[in-house]
């Protein structure tokens, strides 16, 4: 697509073992759209540094169009504006489904089961039951919620986290509502799935400005 469209600029986002324990890969997709006629910049960025409750390791990576003759610089990272698991679900009402996407359906294993896992790990689970702390941030959210939450349980109650708490937790605002005849399942693999919202703002607000000073010429070709 990009080869066929040749858009000004084009960002993607993968997981971070790309830049880890594929590097090979990721040194042939740079040369790949270096001959497409783009200069890359990529960068790891966490998540936790982009005022998000979540440790969330991800490579981005930037191209830009060489005649626009300039390098995407991705932006500063704001130390000062960390967030807590508190911070993003603290004021949440009651998991009863008036506020949108934030109602609990789990019910399996039982309150006397998380404590007795929590207590007594067993050495063939992997995590066993994992509560978040209030005062921390969360470990990433994956996909994996969708089938299994007890790795994510929630600070104080004992449930998995609904799909509003995971949404919070993602950075993204309440005017993003899932329709409720989504399935619940769908719901938590796609929010696992997703890029944390104010990573993607912070790149897109980025992308917008370093393009916006283009020669308008170019930006028409």
């Amino acid at each position: 697509m990009i080869k066929a469209k040749k858009p000004l600029a084009f960002l993607f986002e993968n997981v971070v073992g790309l830049a880890r324990k594929h590097k090979l890969t990721l040194l042939k997709l740079i040369s790949h759209f270096d001959k497409l006629g783009y200069q890359v910049s990529w960068k790891v960025l966490n998540a936790s540094d982009f005022s998000t409750a979540q440790h969330r390791e991800r490579v981005f990576f930037v191209g830009i169009r060489k005649d626009l003759k300039f390098k995407f610089c991705f932006p500063d990272v704001s130390f000062n504006n960390r967030k807590t698991v508190e911070d993003v679900i603290g004021d949440l009402p009651e998991a009863d489904g008036t506020f949108p996407n934030h109602y609990a359906t789990w019910t399996s294993p039982t309150p006397q089961r998380i404590y007795d896992v929590m207590e007594n790990p067993r050495p063939n689970q992997f995590r066993g039951m994992r509560r978040l702390q209030k005062d921390g941030i969360s470990p990433t959210l994956t996909a994996h919620i969708s089938k299994d939450g007890r790795e994510y349980l929630h600070p104080s109650k004992d449930r998995r986290l609904t799909v509003r708490e995971c949404l919070r937790i993602m950075g993204m605002p309440d005017t993003y509502v899932f329709p409720e005849k989504m399935l619940l399942t769908h719901q938590y693999r796609a929010t696992g799935n997703g890029v944390a919202y104010n990573v993607g703002h912070a790149l897109a607000k980025a992308l917008y400005n370093q393009l916006s000073h283009i020669p308008t010429q170019l930006s028409l070709l």
